[in-house]
């Protein structure tokens, strides 16, 4: 967990640059939701050790999971050309990075939620 702190910390700085300069922030940014993402599934570790005991089964939970992940993996560009800089709230939760990060954990936290039998 402490790597994967650093791991952000050093990107986030990556970013910062990136932004500085007029670089690509795509994939920093892609990396930052990996990590977060990581990170929401290292919070379920005692669940995630059951699942390799034997205790691995899909619920329904697992749809909502996936279409959140996909809806994260979107760059931000691509948001905004399909809604405008000023866009519905619940799309304004993809712009900006901060909350993207949070839902980026709590998907990882959904997903191992979602493979444990029950």
């Amino acid at each position: 967990m402490l790597v994967l702190l650093f791991m952000i910390t050093e990107e986030l700085s990556v970013l910062k640059k990136a932004i500085q300069r007029l670089e690509d922030v795509q994939t920093p940014r892609i990396k930052l939701t990996i990590y977060c993402f990581l990170i929401g599934v290292l919070v379920e570790c005692r669940k995630l050790s059951s699942i390799f005991k034997g205790g691995f089964g899909i619920n329904w939970f697992i749809i909502p999971t996936g279409v959140l992940l996909i809806l994260l993996f979107i760059p931000v560009i691509t948001w905004i050309n399909w809604f405008g800089a000023y866009p519905p709230f619940i799309f304004n939760l993809f712009y900006v990075i901060e909350t993207k990060f949070l839902l980026s954990v709590l998907s990882g936290i959904f997903l191992v939620r979602s493979i444990i039998k029950q």
